[in-house]
């Protein structure tokens, strides 16, 4: 008995009736978990991904200033194991480190509306569709 502990029964990799014999197992927990994470978690794809000629539409106006509390608010918000974007980072960074990266991202947020620039990272997204 396992005590009533969650667990992963053993995993078959590869495709059933595959010509190539039979599919490997992951029997570890290191062998699953490296085994669900290739395939849940694709590396980053090569090249440009968003069209070049895109006209993107008018940004909008931006009334008074961005406030700590604001981003505060924001970071609250978001999920902490969220799948990374093309930085890499986990929400989870946001989240723990809020007291010390907040006032670093409201001169940020500053910059860019006064600027009017946008850091061109934050224009792309991945997508995983599970």
């Amino acid at each position: 008995m396992d005590g009533g502990r969650a667990r992963i029964p053993t995993l078959l990799l590869g495709h059933p009736g595959d010509p190539l014999g039979a599919p490997a197992e992951a029997v570890t927990n290191e062998e699953k978990s490296r085994a669900l994470a290739q395939l849940m978690f694709l590396g980053k794809l090569a090249g440009q991904l968003a069209p070049t000629n895109y006209s993107y539409p008018a940004p909008l106006p931006l009334h008074g200033n961005i406030m700590e509390g604001q981003v505060h608010r924001h970071v609250a918000k978001l999920s902490p194991h969220k799948a990374t974007g093309t930085d890499e980072n986990p929400n989870v960074i946001l989240k723990e480190c809020t007291d010390t990266l907040i006032p670093y991202l409201v001169h940020i947020f500053w910059a860019m509306f006064k600027l009017k620039t946008y850091y061109s990272q934050w224009r792309e997204i991945i997508t995983c569709i599970l």
